[in-house]
């Protein structure tokens, strides 16, 4: 009986970005809460103890602790979620599925024996149990050279240190966002967002990539051919002021998939 409360309920919507180290996921994000105010969850990864020993000391001996304060605090966050998604949107950056495609990276790169993965996985599985799933994703995406050029230029020096030791871990970055981004597409929605096209560290690009991606999410979560309001939990989403379509969007939009 209380599933079937929780299916019924109203809420808002729950947004999350996904994207490589490097692509410009905060600089979207940062833009995206400033024109519409929504509620944000950041990676705290300043507080992450490992971290930096993990980028320029060792590799083996950091990476497991590193992701597992990682999964712990955004299992946190997600704990947060459902009960603020009554009053309000959520954006999550990164989505905890980038943590998973760091981890397996980690795993296949032989910075994580299988033992330590395994138990990632299990702690994993277990963090998720509960946990509500965001609705849309929005998915930032940029070549294998563009990630590692944009690393150099904002210059962190735990980064740098990775990027002249081993450059490769970024283009595995790319490579597991972009399966994921191929399976994901078969089971969630996702907005695309080309930063090659658009590169966010420039501000006037800012508003034309934000108006496009707000206009897409109203768009999936409105139109009765994609979500027709319904969340990733069964819930029925409150559409959100802040995605009130601009008219000359539909437009542009093929003519199969307007449906008013």
């Amino acid at each position: 009986m209380q599933e079937t409360k929780e299916i019924l309920t109203n809420r808002y919507p729950f947004f999350a970005v996904v994207g490589p180290v490097g692509v410009g996921k905060s600089e979207f994000t940062g833009a995206f809460v400033h024109d519409t105010q929504i509620k944000n969850f950041e990676e705290p990864f300043l507080e992450n103890p490992y971290l930096s020993d993990f980028y320029t000391k060792s590799h083996n001996d950091f990476s497991f602790n590193s992701q597992m304060f990682f999964l712990a605090t955004k299992g946190l966050q997600m704990q947060k979620v459902r009960g603020l998604l009554a009053g309000e949107s959520v954006i999550q950056d990164p989505a905890i599925d980038v943590d998973f495609m760091i981890a397996n990276s980690h795993y296949k790169m032989g910075w994580m024996t299988g033992e330590e993965y395994s138990a990632y996985e299990l702690t994993r599985d277990a963090i998720l149990e509960d946990l509500i799933n965001p609705d849309l994703y929005i998915a930032l995406v940029a070549s294998k050279e563009t990630v590692k050029n944009r690393i150099a230029i904002r210059g962190r020096g735990m980064e740098l240190a990775m990027l002249k030791e081993c450059p490769e871990y970024f283009d595995f970055l790319v490579d597991e966002f972009n399966d994921w981004l191929i399976k994901a597409k078969e089971t969630k929605r996702v907005v695309t967002i080309n930063t090659e096209k658009f590169d966010l560290s420039f501000e006037n690009n800012k508003e034309r990539v934000v108006g496009d991606a707000k206009n897409w999410l109203g768009y999936f979560i409105d139109s009765k051919h994609q979500m027709n309001n319904v969340g990733s939990d069964g819930a029925r989403l409150i559409f959100p002021n802040f995605l009130r379509p601009n008219h000359r969007f539909r437009d542009y939009l093929p003519r199969e998939i307007v449906d008013r």
